[in-house]
């Protein structure tokens, strides 16, 4: 069953990512045009060994950099002369 100390634990978990990587979330941001986008994730499930236990997982998510770039070519497979004749 999940009750409170799988809800706090939770909260613990996603707080302890945040503080993990407030440096690259601090750095992203700045690097950012318009902001930042961060995604937390858990995951609670049963254990397999422990029926009366429970496993939290939590994860992070953030792009770090955005690369932007565009290449622009015209070409043309039939070659034209140098030189008009």
């Amino acid at each position: 069953m999940i009750g409170q100390k799988t809800i706090e634990k939770a909260q613990m978990m996603v707080a302890d990512l945040l503080i993990t990587y407030q440096d690259k979330i601090r750095e992203a941001y700045v690097k950012a045009e318009g902001g930042i986008s961060i995604s937390m994730t858990i995951k609670i499930e049963p254990n397999e060994r422990k029926p009366e236990c429970i496993d939290i997982e939590a994860g992070i998510n953030f792009v770090e950099s955005r690369v932007k770039e565009s290449l622009l070519a015209t070409i043309s497979e039939n070659q034209e002369p140098l030189f008009k004749k």
